[in-house]
């Protein structure tokens, strides 16, 4: 009777020595796919941003969506204004397990966010986004929360310069952003993803967050999206020069250094 041959020690673990070699290779080209393809579904989103951002002018009377503005008493931020949350028709794509604080459906929510899908993570402001609205123009937070402010704030078609050059929307966990915020050495490369209040026990507000493999998606006024590494989004020095050259941060330089001299 013929004995089969059966695998040798050796012949094992040269067979377990090249699957784990083939695993090492694949492993990271794997997880390269599948940033990119988050990468992919966030840029989308935020192109979607942009078209409801142009057909909100057209509604609005040129008027792009605002950061945000008074009405009866309340401040009516982007996310919450109901013309262009109709627009974007965020209802419609709001999941059954969803609740009615929960800003933004999971459609449109950024797929690399790892805290705006966590219920836990609403904000004391009931704030749960995967993207922020530029506000350098107006001077960032203190500006925002000042309680003798009574205005809009809000670009119009008629005296938008270079809307293609021109930054409104951008990964982040909170509904605002700054340019200074932007800088990956005061939080992301710290801090990394954590809640909006973490951000703020550390006195960060409106961070942007480089989750696509160290860079950030950003939407224009044109409607366009773009990519960026971490560090073409805050440049040190031209922060810190005066007077600042804030580039794609900025519309109106002179209303910008009127409130940041």
């Amino acid at each position: 009777m013929k004995r089969k041959k059966g695998f040798t020690l050796i012949e094992l673990l040269v067979v377990i020595a090249i699957i784990g070699l083939l695993l090492s290779i694949i492993m990271p080209a794997l997880k390269r796919a599948r940033d990119f393809g988050m990468r992919v579904v966030c840029s989308n989103t935020l192109k979607s941003f942009g078209t409801a951002n142009e057909i909100y002018t057209q509604q609005y009377n040129g008027a792009y969506v605002p950061l945000t503005y008074k009405r009866g008493g309340s401040d009516i931020h982007w996310m919450r204004n109901e013309g262009y949350r109709s627009i974007l028709d965020f209802e419609s794509l709001r999941g059954s397990h969803e609740t009615s604080s929960y800003d933004f459906p999971d459609k449109l929510l950024c797929p690399a966010d790892k805290i705006s899908k966590d219920l836990q993570n609403i904000s004391s402001q009931n704030v749960l986004t995967s993207y922020a609205m530029n506000t350098t123009e107006w001077g960032g937070f203190d500006y925002i929360i000042n309680p003798t402010f009574n205005g809009y704030m809000g670009h119009k078609v008629s005296t938008m310069k270079l809307p293609a050059e021109r930054l409104v929307f951008i990964d982040a966990i909170d509904w605002w952003t700054h340019w200074h915020s932007a800088d990956p050495g005061r939080g992301w490369n710290q801090y990394g993803q954590m809640s909006i209040e973490d951000y703020k026990d550390i006195n960060l507000h409106g961070p942007v967050i480089y989750r696509h493999s160290e860079g950030a998606n950003a939407a224009f006024y044109d409607g366009h999206v773009k990519y960026y590494p971490k560090g073409a989004l805050f440049n040190k020095k031209d922060y810190e020069v005066k007077p600042r050259k804030p580039g794609m941060w900025v519309m109106d330089l002179k209303m910008y250094y009127a409130r940041n001299p």
